[in-house]
């Protein structure tokens, strides 16, 4: 698919970075995705404002085990809420003694931003709290 270069950075990109954000995660928990081919907005006519990239999506085989597809998704909502804000204070309606034992797992705590952690974080944490819940 072509999209916009900044878009296909964002969902493409690794944690930590300033793109990163819920789409990615919710697009690398389904996916594979790969940047193929950077087009320079010179190539179309008229010339547009941005450059584009082609980038692939190959679907998982396997992918992580996820109790409520709807929960995890939820949950990726509010971690990336306030993006300059730490999991404490966009998680602090769940529970945040589970929630620094899953990012402890991971090396983090409840100071750690959303950007910084990983899919199998958010997986982890979502299957922790769901379970919590039930």
């Amino acid at each position: 698919m072509m999209v916009q270069k900044e878009v296909g950075n964002r969902f493409s990109t690794a944690p930590g970075s300033r793109e990163y954000g819920s789409i990615t995660v919710l697009l690398n928990y389904f996916y594979n995705i790969k940047k193929e081919i950077f087009v320079s907005k010179k190539e179309f006519i008229p010339v547009p404002k941005v450059d584009s990239v082609v980038v692939s999506f190959t679907e998982k085989e396997e992918k992580l085990p996820l109790k409520d597809f709807d929960y995890f998704e939820k949950l990726l909502k509010e971690a990336f809420q306030y993006k300059r804000k730490n999991i404490r204070n966009n998680l602090k309606k769940y529970n945040l003694e589970i929630v620094e034992k899953v990012l402890n797992r991971y090396n983090f705590d409840l100071n750690a931003r959303a950007e910084m952690l990983s899919v199998e974080t958010f997986v982890d944490l979502a299957n922790e709290l769901y379970d919590s819940n039930c």
